[in-house]
């Protein structure tokens, strides 16, 4: 359970001010500060599993159908494949994802991570060996300070077996951001892009890797990913996001 209280950036004046100095009984800092939904804008319930997305909406989040799941397969080179939900235009999970990503709010990957974990241990079957969170170059690491799936991938880790493999592979050069290329272009942008880690001390051989995302468009990001793992002699890859958009 996260015990992240802020509606707010997570290096906030709050934090920062009551964090060890303070000690307020928790109805009174729930009047001050209550938790708002960054989605609808109204308090979040007491009862609440997060302290993000009211549990209302999280389960009337679209969810994808058979036909997507198809259509999801057939982009990706994995040897399985799964994702939750639809992503489009102005939708609910299109606000959830651009706030985690944009806004500092990264703590919503474990929330997002969990939902997915839940999900893949109805579905998994066999050993897991690893669970990679798809990187993101160093520089965009210090812009953003944080790589979004690495807390879905930590959230997802929570639930099904697997060791949290963030250093198993790197990204080698700074891509441009993939958001308004096409098919093609987005193929080409992150080509040669990945490696494993020469620092990396895991054994990934007949191993099974499952990938973890955001968000699948083109598939482009994870095929690419795909291939570095199955030239390093992994058996099997699962591909995994929280999201696929439309």
């Amino acid at each position: 359970m996260l015990n992240q209280r802020e509606s707010g950036t997570e290096n906030s004046w709050r934090t920062k001010l009551f964090q060890g100095t303070l000690q307020i009984p928790k109805d009174i800092l729930d009047f001050i500060f209550p938790r708002i939904c960054i989605v609808s804008g109204e308090k979040i319930p007491e009862d609440n599993s997060n302290p993000f997305v009211s549990d209302s909406i999280l389960t009337s989040l679209n969810r994808i159908s058979s036909s997507d799941e198809a259509e999801l397969f057939s982009k990706l080179e994995a040897d399985e494949c799964l994702s939750l939900f639809t992503f489009s235009g102005e939708c609910e999970m299109s606000k959830i994802i651009h706030t985690m990503k944009y806004s500092g709010f990264k703590s919503i990957g474990n929330v997002l991570g969990r939902i997915l974990g839940e999900e893949l241990a109805k579905k998994l079957q066999g050993e897991l060996n690893f669970i990679l969170p798809v990187p993101i170059h160093k520089a965009r690491m210090k812009e953003r300070g944080y790589n979004q799936s690495y807390h879905i991938a930590k959230g997802v880790a929570g639930i099904v077996s697997g060791v949290l493999a963030n250093d198993l592979v790197i990204r080698n050069r700074n891509t441009q951001t993939q958001t308004k290329l096409n098919k093609k272009e987005r193929s080409e942008n992150v080509s040669l892009a990945f490696e494993i880690n020469s620092k990396n001390s895991l054994r990934v051989e007949n191993s099974v890797v499952l990938v973890v995302d955001d968000v699948i468009t083109t598939g482009a990001t994870i095929n690419e990913i795909t291939k570095v793992l199955r030239d390093s002699g992994v058996k099997n890859v699962i591909a995994a996001s929280v999201a696929m958009a439309s």
